[in-house]
């Protein structure tokens, strides 16, 4: 059996993940965006070359996940497990799950169970404090079967 990732790796892959998603290309716009514009940002003010950097932004974001979900499929990681050396398998049998297990079931299901009100907030705060469990599995990963281990 492969060894489990850390908690403090998995936490690394998820901060390098989000960041990459979305705090570098939020930090650029909400810089640059405004200053862009004329007079503050609102939308029906922004110059050309304000909704030029909106549109190359949505590019940005559509081609990360497109990236991000060929990862997941081929190799179970993204680029933060790629980079912290581990990957998503099958507990089952420990092969990668695809799209299925590592995108559906990871990702859409628990995304689509966070917006149910009343249970968002206890949703994610349980999917994030189940890692401290023995076997390290979020809450996530029991509903997709998975666990995270580390790269050899």
């Amino acid at each position: 059996m492969e060894e489990l990732a850390g908690r403090g790796d998995r936490l690394k892959a998820a901060l390098f993940d989000g960041l990459v998603l979305v705090g570098l290309p939020g930090v650029l716009a909400a810089i640059l965006v405004p200053r862009l514009s004329q007079g503050g940002f609102h939308p029906g003010q922004l110059g050309p070359i304000g909704l030029m950097l909106v549109g190359l932004w949505c590019v940005y974001i559509f081609v990360l996940l497109v990236v991000q979900v060929l990862l997941l499929h081929r190799h179970g990681q993204t680029l933060g497990k790629k980079l912290v050396r581990v990957r998503i398998v099958k507990i089952a049998d420990g092969t990668n799950g695809g799209v299925a297990t590592n995108v559906v079931m990871r990702v859409i299901v628990p995304g689509l169970l966070a917006f149910i009100p009343g249970i968002n907030v206890l949703f994610k705060l349980t999917d994030i404090l189940f890692i401290f469990r023995d076997d390290r599995r979020c809450l996530h990963d029991l509903i997709a079967g998975t666990r995270v281990v580390k790269v050899e």
